[in-house]
């Protein structure tokens, strides 16, 4: 059916989660750091997001925190144990708070444009091409909240700058025609996109936004 959705309820959570670091130390630089982008954008959206509460605000200025400190790390320090056991735990925690808070606009474009055969970037990298079109709308209704993550991270830069460095410290700064997503592609994806757009911050979604 060219459709593509998020699998949600219950039954699917496990009742035991064992993370081990060590299973990370055999990824690829790539993969390492683009699994590690998108737990930085479960753990910002969770922290953006209408349904998002003090407690996971608190989760996420701490997973974030970890992981802006310890990804770009890895491409110097790849067999670090402990670079990557802070990763793992920002992960982790990136995922109690997307099971609470949800996630925001990003995700519900990238799962969407499965819905395009031709597109086949992974999932991180979709997120990419489209998180500085996204920061630049959602940041005038969360400039707040982007205010004490800077002076969590401390961070000097003015607005959202910062997350921009970091992506690209990490190398994932790509954009979608760095894999030949062409723009009626983009009217597809955008058709087919599923799941609640109003958790995300930003008041007026529609196409013309998107």
């Amino acid at each position: 059916k060219n459709f593509k959705s998020g699998i949600r309820g219950e039954k699917v959570f496990p009742k035991l989660a064992i993370i081990d670091p060590n299973l990370s130390l055999s990824m690829p630089e790539n993969l390492a750091l683009e699994t590690g982008f998108d737990a930085f954008t479960h753990l910002l959206e969770s922290y953006l997001a209408r349904k998002s509460t003090r407690l996971s605000q608190i989760y996420s200025e701490f997973g974030l925190e970890l992981i802006f400190k310890n990804l770009p790390k890895i491409i110097d320090k790849p067999n670090d144990i402990k670079i990557r056991a802070n990763i793992s735990l920002a992960a982790l925690i990136g995922g109690i708070n997307v099971a609470n808070a949800s996630t925001c606009l990003p995700h519900r474009l990238q799962q969407a444009m499965g819905s395009v055969p031709e597109i086949h970037h992974p999932h991180a990298r979709g997120l990419a091409c489209l998180y500085p079109s996204w920061l630049k709308e959602v940041f005038p209704e969360t400039k707040k909240k982007f205010e004490k993550l800077r002076e969590v991270l401390n961070v000097s830069d003015d607005g959202y700058d910062f997350i921009l460095k970091f992506m690209e410290k990490i190398k994932v700064n790509n954009r979608l025609k760095d894999y030949g997503v062409e723009e009626s592609y983009i009217n597809i994806f955008v058709k087919n996109i599923s799941g609640n757009v109003e958790n995300d911050p930003i008041k007026e979604i529609n196409e013309t936004l998107i």
